[in-house]
């Protein structure tokens, strides 16, 4: 197999980005990307494990694609040999789990191990709080609809999944707590009539919102970049190093882009 990273083709940055998640980042990649040079600046090594209906722990199925669990995935493999750098993280997207039938102490479990590791990176982390109170406005026929189509072999009902999302809510942010990550929480008008996912008309503000509390301190970084449709088109095109397509191995370089400033993208 190809080894998860083209070592001595870039230089790689001196700052470093990681985002951990699955459909919202997914999805708002071409928004995601600018919002976190503007807030982190650039050059970056941007280090992603995300994708439709991504698992932290388990391999995830979607119309015939197939990721490994993000605990498992090689991003981690990549940071090990990658020269220390000032680092930010993003941890979000955390609920899903619960809809493939993982309790919540394994899902915790995941979780804190990402959290440990980029402790050990000195890594900036902000993680993002399940949608509560856009879940709690759920009736049981929008819920059943949306679990039919996003997470069809879900069985649980209304009540336990919210009960289960309440329960791990309050877990991450003890979790958080304890490693010094700080706490974003989704605002009910990032939301449609789609429960979980930030809607497109939403997504410049509701990224900016959760990554200036990378910046806390107001330190001065580079900020203007250019936004374009050749950089759009590049992003929602971009590969990660290891799927599965119909059971098809696919195995793909990274980086796999490199912005014409100088950011690499690899994703996992």
């Amino acid at each position: 197999m190809s080894s998860p990273t083209r070592q001595g083709v870039h230089q790689v940055p001196t700052r470093r980005v990681i985002l951990l998640g699955a459909s919202n980042l997914r999805w708002s990649i071409s928004t995601v990307v600018p919002t976190v040079r503007e807030s982190w600046g650039a050059p970056l090594d941007l280090l992603g494990a995300f994708g439709h209906g991504r698992s932290y722990g388990i391999d995830s199925w979607v119309l015939g694609r197939s990721l490994p669990g993000i605990v498992d995935c090689a991003l981690w493999e990549t940071l090990q040999s990658r020269s220390p750098a000032k680092t930010a993280a993003l941890v979000t997207d955390v609920g899903n789990d619960l809809l493939y039938g993982v309790e919540v102490q394994q899902i915790i479990a995941w979780v804190q191990t990402c959290l440990e590791r980029l402790a050990d990176n000195h890594a900036r982390t902000i993680m993002t709080e399940l949608p509560i109170e856009n879940l709690e406005r759920l009736g049981p026929l929008r819920y059943n609809f949306f679990r039919s189509i996003l997470f069809p072999r879900c069985r649980l009902t209304l009540a336990e999944m919210l009960n289960r999302a309440r329960e791990l809510n309050q877990r991450l942010l003890k979790l958080a707590l304890h490693f010094s990550a700080t706490t974003a929480r989704p605002q009910k008008e990032w939301y449609g009539i789609d429960p979980i996912h930030i809607r497109k008309t939403a997504g410049n503000r509701a990224w900016r919102e959760i990554f200036s509390k990378w910046n806390a301190d107001n330190e001065q970084v580079s900020t203007h970049f250019r936004r374009s449709v050749g950089l759009w088109l590049t992003l929602r095109n971009l590969k990660p190093f290891q799927r599965r397509f119909f059971g098809a191995q696919q195995v793909h370089r990274q980086p796999c882009a490199r912005l014409s400033e100088g950011s690499l993208i690899s994703l996992y």
